[in-house]
């Protein structure tokens, strides 16, 4: 009686693991996913850009280089927490049920590209070589290398900062007298949806705040800001047709608020493009820069691998 007992027992133990070995193998992706990045920036000598990808918990492998358009690139640090192993630490953002965020920091080969004139360098692909020698191609959202150009510096930067809220608020003084005939984001198709600005042009009550600002208080529109709702953040769209052209003299100012979606799970760095004229008829784009990322949850993770694939079922 005892040995069937015990002989049960052991197979109640061996179904289980099998059952949970094969749950976790389910779990597990074939290979790494990279997330989505929607980047432009000028180019820019030890110009620098971080991806971000899903990895399984027990891959311990890391990203050797990464080529685009033939063009290959390495690896200059990593960032993040250690899961030390026997070889090399592994690093990760964070840590989910059975995948890890990773990311990693690739210098731009500025030198292979040689832009000249208006040129500009784009990708949406990278070819990933890790450590393990796995080679896989992956969809990385898109990467705009920009000529490094002189801009005219239209405004100057008096306060930025972010809120609880996805958004960030940037206060802007005019060095000249222009007028800003359209503002465009980049990858308009691409986070249109996930992005929305408002421009506040209430002179007398930013010109308070300015007086605040230089005396080192921070004005109290600014703090509630950080707390209030999007549709209670003063301010015009700037998708409203009839807010063009607006007109500014020297020393106006300009409150620039803007709001991400925080459901989604792309990573932004580009700017926000001022497009305009000065008095003398001279054009002028002034890109406003700014980066944002998602916080991803485990739910999200599970949309990320549903969506790009990487499951072993």
């Amino acid at each position: 009686m005892k040995e069937k007992f015990l002989w049960g027992a052991l197979l109640i133990v061996i179904i289980s693991w099998i059952g949970n070995y094969t749950y976790l193998q389910s779990q597990q992706v074939e290979e790494p996913i990279f997330l989505d990045h929607y980047y432009e920036v000028p180019a820019e000598e030890n110009l620098g850009l971080k991806f971000y990808y899903l990895a399984n918990k027990n891959d311990q492998s890391q990203v050797n280089f990464v080529e685009m358009d033939d063009v290959r690139a390495f690896p200059v640090e990593n960032g993040g927490f250690e899961m030390f192993t026997d070889n090399n630490p592994v690093h990760f953002e964070r840590e989910f049920r059975h995948q890890q965020l990773r990311s990693v920091l690739i210098k731009m080969p500025i030198d292979k590209i040689h832009l000249t004139g208006e040129e500009h360098w784009s990708f949406e692909t990278m070819t990933v070589h890790f450590t393990n020698g796995t080679v896989m191609q992956s969809d990385i959202g898109k990467v705009v290398i920009l000529p490094k150009l002189q801009y005219i510096p239209m405004f100057e930067m008096l306060m930025s900062g972010s809120s609880n809220q996805h958004g960030s608020e940037k206060m802007l003084s005019a060095t000249q007298a222009f007028a800003i005939q359209d503002i465009t984001v980049p990858f308009a198709n691409e986070v249109a949806n996930d992005i929305a600005i408002k421009l506040d042009l209430d002179q007398q009550k930013l010109k308070q705040s300015q007086k605040m600002t230089k005396k080192g208080i921070r004005p109290e529109w600014y703090m509630d800001a950080r707390d209030k709702k999007w549709s209670d953040i003063p301010g015009v769209s700037s998708l409203v047709d009839e807010l063009y052209p607006i007109e500014f003299k020297e020393d106006d100012l300009l409150r620039l608020s803007i709001l991400f979606n925080p459901d989604r799970q792309s990573y932004f760095q580009f700017g926000i493009k001022l497009k305009g004229e000065t008095t003398d008829g001279e054009t002028f784009i002034r890109p406003t820069p700014i980066i944002d990322h998602p916080f991803l949850d485990e739910e999200d993770v599970d949309k990320i691998i549903e969506k790009k694939g990487g499951g072993s079922e």
